[in-house]
């Protein structure tokens, strides 16, 4: 049986957990449809989901429609949980993205679409809640034209469009209309068409399948999810696209993209296979940092909304492994499939300090909170090196106080945050270099070190590169300086994260009596802090693009309000009914902007907003717009 990865996507409050439990109905899966606002759906399972209304983690669920399987991983839809939707996306095969019929097209739904663009992952675009009342539907297409993309094929026509009661045609590959749109998308239907040849309707399908699966087309279809209406053609519509998928059966390759712990505590691994197999007892080479060797002690599968034990996970599905601690969110088994770095939606932007209440369960709070890292990679914390203050990033509020909760109903901790404040990056000007040898009189340590930093330009990322040999410095001590240099990058001088630097480890010496890798991992931070400082470090802050789109009756009073923000507008697009503003400001002037903008235009202007780039902290915004464009 062919197996379908299906991905929901959404900006808060489309309805995708909704449109879930539809699906599961019509499947079989459910005797009754759940109710978000009643806590009683499938897929939002943790107690906090249910108390909020929303989803917090993503979730799996199996069932099988037109003789297909179709894992559905439903993710959350607010920006402070984005992290949740980065790790699923790279095993998706397909993507439904809901888009609210009122509320239209909002940030985070361009923010999803251009992610699925750029990795050319199959999109079915679904209008839901098309009986709520002040819906335009043709006003929602031109919308989704300009905001998202033209190629869109509209699959059904509608009648009583914001009523209580929606009819919905599905339009038939016969019609003439549709055909065109196919004909204008596909170059191997004009040319036929321009030579006067007959196009058969299977023609017509088999191109609207293959322009879908490559990004060149999205089908268009609607309904209202919560009435149960639309769910069946679009359940049709995905297993057209995705039937005939031809699974790969040569070596293995798997990718973990979840982890969580159940109710009893037991560590659950998902993972998703992409060629090969994963078989119980098998020995697999896993990657992290390093490559390493595993044991497959256990399986299980989805089937029908249950999990179940497995001897093995075929190609194209998804599987769990318990209790295993060398595997993470991120570990490749086997082979490497696609690059999972082009996923990445944003990093946090913000940190806290996080204390508990009762200073005695410091030390319950730092297992806790490195048993959440687990489940959430982006979750990081860090004790400070030099007030020993818990440090934890965040992507916003809202996760601040949905990681209070969690921490009180599912650890019993009491804890209090400090302010939420941007976190600031720190980058070398110039070439920095540092000799420490052993006797030098303030190496205490049987190893010495020599490394040079140079800056590189702001967004190429992290180089290392090694002329001190394997032969001459063993694999344990290496490691222990790449130990090292992690550890000195992400203090920096000042305790912020160093970035776009090339580190270069010249030299290195070593007593071969008493020396041990520990010497240079409490060496190399030392080493590079003084290299760091010889290299005249400077601050960086995160700035963001946006667009803000304004009816003209506020165009100039949201202009003056931009103008006294540290920001600048790189392109106007002036319209007959708005006018877009386009540029970049500090992120610190865009934390609450949308809540500023709705007072400031009566909630009649929308703001797209994404990270830039951290940028120098002593430079004019004129200096560096002209330098970072």
């Amino acid at each position: 049986m062919n197996v379908i990865n299906l991905g929901i996507l959404a900006h808060v409050d489309a309805g995708k957990t909704t449109l879930t439990e539809g699906m599961l109905f019509q499947a079989g899966c459910i005797r009754k449809m759940g109710n978000v606002d009643d806590g009683t759906t499938v897929t939002d399972s943790m107690d906090l989901e249910k108390k909020r209304g929303m989803t917090i983690k993503s979730s799996v669920i199996s069932f099988e429609w037109n003789h297909m399987k179709i894992n559905l991983i439903d993710t959350p839809g607010h920006f402070d949980f984005l992290s949740q939707v980065e790790s699923v996306l790279h095993v998706l095969d397909v993507v439904v993205l809901v888009i609210a019929a009122r509320e239209g097209v909002q940030p985070q739904t361009r923010l999803f679409f251009r992610k699925l663009s750029e990795l050319n992952i199959p999109t079915v675009i679904f209008i839901n809640k098309l009986d709520r009342m002040g819906v335009n539907y043709e006003d929602l297409i031109k919308t989704i034209r300009t905001k998202l993309t033209d190629e869109i094929l509209e699959c059904q026509r509608y009648q009583g469009v914001g009523g209580k009661q929606v009819e919905i045609e599905d339009i038939p590959l016969e019609d003439e209309e549709l055909q065109m749109k196919l004909l204008l998308s596909s170059e191997t239907l004009l040319k036929k068409y321009d030579e006067s040849q007959e196009i058969t309707t299977k023609e017509y399908e088999t191109e609207l399948i293959r322009l879908v699966r490559g990004g060149k087309l999205y089908p268009v279809l609607g309904g209202v999810a919560l009435k149960n209406q639309g769910i069946t053609s679009l359940m049709d519509m995905l297993t057209k696209i995705m039937a005939d998928v031809k699974p790969q059966t040569d070596k293995l390759s798997a990718y973990v993209f979840k982890v969580d712990f159940d109710q009893k505590g037991q560590k659950r691994i998902f993972f998703r296979v992409f060629s090969g197999t994963v078989t119980v007892r098998q020995n697999v080479y896993i990657r992290n940092e390093e490559s390493q060797k595993m044991l497959v002690r256990n399986l299980a599968y989805f089937e029908n909304g249950k999990i179940i034990s497995a001897r093995s996970v075929a190609c194209g599905d998804v599987g769990i492994i318990y209790d295993e601690e060398l595997l993470k969110v991120g570990t490749v088994i086997g082979g490497n499939h696609g690059d999972d770095s082009k996923v990445k939606l944003k990093e946090p932007l913000f940190h806290a300090n996080i204390v508990a209440k009762d200073n005695n369960e410091r030390y319950r709070l730092l297992n806790a909170l490195n048993t959440l890292w687990q489940e959430d990679p982006q979750l990081k914390f860090e004790v400070s090196s030099m007030t020993e203050d818990i440090i934890i990033s965040l992507y916003g509020p809202l996760q601040m106080e949905i990681l209070g909760e969690i921490l009180k109903n599912r650890f019993g901790l009491n804890i209090s945050f400090g302010p939420l404040t941007n976190i600031y990056k720190e980058h070398p000007t110039k070439e920095g270099y540092c000799s420490m040898r052993i006797g030098d009189w303030k190496n205490p340590y049987y190893a010495g070190v020599v490394f040079q930093v140079e800056p590189l330009p702001l967004g190429s990322g992290f180089q290392y590169e090694n002329l001190v040999s394997y032969g001459y410095l063993e694999k344990p001590f290496q490691n222990a300086v790449m130990d090292g240099i992690r550890i000195a990058l992400n203090e920096g001088t000042q305790g912020h994260e160093v970035i776009d630097v090339k580190i270069t480890f010249l030299e290195a010496d070593y007593d071969s009596v008493m020396g041990t890798p520990a010497d240079f991992r409490r060496l190399v931070p030392v080493a590079l802090k003084k290299a760091f400082d010889d290299s005249n470090v400077e601050m960086l802050e995160p700035w963001q693009s946006f667009i803000i789109s304004v009816p003209v009756d506020y165009d100039k009073t949201v202009l003056n309000d931009i103008c006294k923000m540290k920001a600048r507008i790189t392109e106007y697009q002036y319209g007959e009914t708005e006018t877009c503003f386009i540029g970049k400001a500090l992120l610190q002037d865009m934390m609450n902007y949308e809540s500023r903008l709705n007072i400031l235009t009566h909630g009649s202007a929308t703001v797209l907003q994404d990270f830039f780039k951290y940028l120098p902290m002593n430079e004019s915004v004129e200096a560096l717009m002209e330098k970072y464009k």
